[in-house]
């Protein structure tokens, strides 16, 4: 329970988490929050793949192109950036 608390306080802090081979050898995953306006998480959008495709280096920076479109998800369904 305790690395769960501290694995779950460090995905809301950078804004997204990442599974490395967790479900299925030699697979990654990284996945985003799809917030209403009230800021609460409506949906998530990820993105799995083959390891040697999507290699843990690069999941920053799919994570940030994860959360553009998940920013312009919650648009469409009607949601706006809370203020």
């Amino acid at each position: 329970p305790d690395a769960l608390r501290v694995e779950l306080a460090a995905v809301r802090e950078r804004g997204w988490g990442s599974a490395l081979a967790a479900w299925q050898e030699h697979t990654n995953a990284v996945a985003v929050p799809v917030f209403a306006s009230d800021g609460s998480a409506i949906a998530a959008l990820s993105l799995t793949a083959p390891a040697f495709r999507m290699p843990p280096e690069q999941l920053p920076g799919l994570a940030a192109e994860l959360r553009e479109f998940a920013q312009e998800l919650a648009r469409r369904l009607g949601h706006l950036a809370p203020r």
